[in-house]
């Protein structure tokens, strides 16, 4: 069950169409816009979808992409949040492109008339900026949905006593809930100039932290275990991190604890819900230590980053290219805190560090994924005369490219002088691989998008990104690279 305390919303609009709802359809792993979504409609989408309230509150979701049209949903008095092409709240269209200026959470807010809602201005923009964007801290609310999605160890709930076991989709649902509505009532009261003061003896996140970290090292003590102290530090240094941002983000954690506290939840409420959060943080941060020692040890066999050249913003730079093979959901960000490692010892002011990219490729299957810094957001790349904004944006044409030739199509349909539709954003005609610009990267294939593996080699996909970025570079490729996949070539 899902605590709904504060579901009593109303309605200030007329509502056009009533839609009977007993079941939700929510992609398997759902991003903070889908479940903030969920929310919404529950709190305050009642009178449209009668049901959905009730639906949510017993957890009757369904995290399987059904692909209904918006018909079959109403047959089957179903909500598709952020799946089913061309219904209420999917910002995706069909083709692989998007709404532009949209997510789930939007256009919930568009559809419910709450547009003009004081309250949900800044949980509007943060929800939408964290679902086109990579700029969240690993305490803002989308970045934790993401981690208890990614954590693969089962746990037992020190206040409820119940196992966690991974794929569980409904507990993210049963702390992220309250978070999000206790962020809309505190805004809702600041507005009104209400319980603005830090009040005597109100516990903050770092209290609640140091209570749980006291908790965990006493168990850990108990079967002769310590904590690993690079695990205790990379944790503190985040609860301190949200401690100093909590008045600029609104889905910080520690704004979330204060909204919690100031709308009258319980300590025990609150420590309940914590608790999710907290575990999910442990475990992912012991994943990364334990992924960085593992390929430290990779490293000094094969040695450090491949560096290439690179053209951004039409100034000469170089760029590093880490490959690597690995399971773990931390893989990509060990790689980037690695490369910025070396260059720390090398001396390299962080001003003057060189940017680089991810190519993560799974051992099980294959399948393949690119991670750029977030440094490289926004960085215009050239092909020839053309100049592109993305710094994947040639990289990702390259990539379809071969993978069309390699499904057999007519060469004159994917010439490389004139493939400017292989860079649309999101699934392009491969039908492999996914292309999120905004966030620098390309995926062959993700926890939420099941996809044959690429039939692009490690070896051909490094030499696709040692050129993709410098346009010298890109026409040797063109010349030298390409019609080896050419027939008759």
């Amino acid at each position: 069950m899902i605590a709904m305390q504060g579901f009593t919303r109303g309605v200030a609009y007329p509502v056009p169409v009533r839609i009977p709802i007993k079941t939700l359809n929510i992609h398997r792993a759902p991003h903070l816009d889908e479940i903030a979504t969920a929310v919404l409609v529950a709190a305050y989408g009642e009178a449209y979808f009668p049901g959905v309230r009730t639906a949510l509150a017993e957890g009757k979701i369904d995290f399987t992409e059904r692909e209904w049209s918006r018909e079959e949903y109403i047959k089957f008095e179903t909500l598709p949040i952020g799946t089913g092409y061309g219904t209420w709240f999917n910002e995706h269209i069909r083709g692989g492109d998007r709404m532009k200026g949209q997510c789930a959470f939007t256009l919930a807010v568009r559809y419910l008339h709450l547009g003009e809602m004081p309250a949900l201005r800044r949980l509007t923009q943060e929800v939408y900026e964290s679902d086109t964007e990579a700029k969240c801290t690993p305490t803002m609310l989308a970045e934790l949905v993401k981690t208890d999605h990614r954590h693969q160890i089962e746990y037992v709930h020190t206040v409820t006593k119940q196992v966690v076991r991974p794929g569980e989709r409904l507990h993210v649902f049963a702390w992220a809930t309250p978070f999000i509505l206790a962020i809309i009532d505190r805004q809702a009261q600041i507005i009104r100039g209400e319980a603005l003061g830090h009040r005597h003896g109100e516990k903050t996140l770092r209290d609640y932290f140091h209570r749980w970290l006291r908790d965990q090292e006493k168990c850990l003590a108990e079967t002769g275990d310590v904590m690993d102290p690079r695990v205790k530090s990379s944790l503190s240094k985040q609860i301190s991190d949200s401690m100093r941002n909590k008045a600029t983000k609104v889905t910080e954690l520690a704004h979330i604890v204060e909204a919690l506290t100031r709308t009258g939840k319980s300590e025990t409420f609150i420590v309940d819900r914590l608790e999710y959060v907290f575990n999910a943080m442990l475990i992912s941060q012991t994943d990364f230590w334990a992924e960085y020692d593992r390929q430290e040890l990779e490293e000094a066999d094969k040695g450090p980053p491949a560096l290439t050249d690179a053209l951004f913003d039409d100034r000469p730079a170089k760029l590093y290219i880490s490959v690597v093979v690995s399971s773990s959901p931390q893989a990509a960000k060990v790689a980037r805190f690695r490369r910025n490692r070396i260059q720390d010892e090398m001396g390299v002011a962080k001003a003057d560090r060189i940017p680089g990219l991810t190519l993560l490729r799974a051992p099980d299957k294959g399948n393949m994924q690119i991670f750029t810094d977030r440094e490289l957001a926004g960085v215009r790349v050239r092909a020839g005369s053309e100049s592109c904004v993305g710094v994947l944006e040639i990289a990702i044409r390259m990539i379809r490219t071969l993978e069309l030739l390699f499904q057999g199509a007519d060469p004159r349909d994917v010439q490389i002088k004139t493939f400017t539709a292989l860079g649309m954003e999101g699934e392009g005609p491969d039908k492999i691989w996914y292309y999120f610009k905004n966030g620098g990267m390309a995926m062959n294939g993700s926890t939420t998008k099941d996809r044959p593996p690429t039939k692009i080699l490690p070896t051909q996909m490094l030499t696709i990104l040692q050129h993709a970025f410098h346009p010298d570079l890109f026409q040797i490729w063109v010349d030298k690279q390409l019609p080896r996949y050419l027939p008759n070539k």
